[in-house]
């Protein structure tokens, strides 16, 4: 019973390691204690980068660019907003879906995400799985319709 728990799991482990459909979520959130608590309900589907800062993000986008970007609206060093503007202009990631994170509730904080391009807003704290949930949607809805803009 042991044994074939085992190949189970090395089954699992190198579908996840070979699999090409897993995509890169890229995180970026100051908490890091939260953001690996997020970021732990992807593991199984997709590779996560977390980051703390706005500096950090541009660092890891001139590098590689992810499936999905998911930030903090209050980075240490600016604005959830101004990545995600930043984002928008960029050629390659215009189609990127931008889920942002915050523990703001007010309804004038959601209205300036969505204008700046946000495809999603949840306030925090977030459960894991509802996280995963909220990024499953958002890619299959871009794999989707690949050409709808933000």
């Amino acid at each position: 019973m042991g044994i074939q728990r085992d190949l189970g799991f090395l089954r699992r482990l190198a579908q996840r390691i070979f699999t090409p459909s897993r995509l890169r979520i890229l995180l970026v959130d100051p908490d890091r204690v939260d953001a690996r608590r997020l970021a732990s309900a992807l593991d199984r589907e997709h590779i996560t980068t977390i980051v703390s800062s706005a500096a950090e993000a541009f660092a890891t986008l001139q590098t590689r660019i992810p499936s999905l970007v998911a930030a903090e609206l209050s980075l240490p060093d600016a604005s959830g907003l101004t990545l995600l503007t930043a984002l928008r202009r960029h050629p390659g990631a215009q189609q990127i879906p931008f889920l942002i994170l915050s523990q703001r509730t007010s309804l004038q904080d959601k209205i300036a995400a969505f204008q700046a391009g946000a495809d999603d807003f949840l306030v925090k704290p977030v459960d894991p799985e509802v996280f995963a949930g909220h990024v499953r949607r958002l890619i299959y809805f871009r794999q989707l319709h690949p050409s709808s803009g933000s």
